[in-house]
């Protein structure tokens, strides 16, 4: 784990606690965090002394799939689990399933990662930002600046970054 200043806070060892390969991970609101457990196919959550203390069902079990995903976050008592060849699953704080957006809801098939913004995700996908509602799926794009060189897109506290190649670009939104 880093701090804001990027220097190594702890050292998780994960296989310590038979957590051998996880493909996805992020911190909680609480501070534990998160991990997707490949092997078992579960969403663990996990404190600071190695504990798993929630953890999701078997996904197989669910879904009748085994899952490969490459991005997890949490935001307002929801965790998002990106399963790119899926879509996005949503659980609650203890891992419990939630709910699903399926690619063919927001019409994307190869999502990389996104924020979740006010409820809303928040993506950067063939040339545009596109927020979209999971309770409605209705969705909306937000211009930004053209470029071919455009690898990725965030906002953050009023204003959009936009990473290209060889450089990081900012703008500020007027509201």
């Amino acid at each position: 784990m880093l701090d804001m200043r990027m220097n190594n806070k702890r050292i998780f060892k994960l296989p310590n606690i038979g957590i051998s390969s996880v493909s996805a991970a992020c911190l909680s609101d609480d501070n534990y965090f998160w991990v997707f457990d490949q092997n078992e196919q579960r969403l663990k959550k996990i404190n600071n002394n190695y504990e798993v203390i929630h953890k999701s069902m078997d996904l197989r079990q669910l879904l009748g799939v085994t899952l490969n995903p490459n991005f997890l976050t949490e935001s307002n008592g929801l965790i998002y689990l990106n399963v790119p060849e899926l879509g996005i699953l949503m659980f609650d704080i203890f891992g419990t399933f939630y709910s699903s957006i399926s690619n063919t809801d927001i019409d994307v098939y190869d999502l990389k990662g996104f924020q979740v913004i006010n409820d809303k995700l928040v993506f950067y996908n063939n040339g545009e930002l596109t927020i979209i509602s999971p309770a409605s799926l209705q969705k909306e794009i937000v211009p930004i600046p053209r470029s071919n060189n455009v690898i990725d897109v965030r906002l953050e506290a009023g204003n959009l970054y936009q990473l290209e190649n060889n450089e990081a670009k900012f703008y500020m939104i007027s509201k």
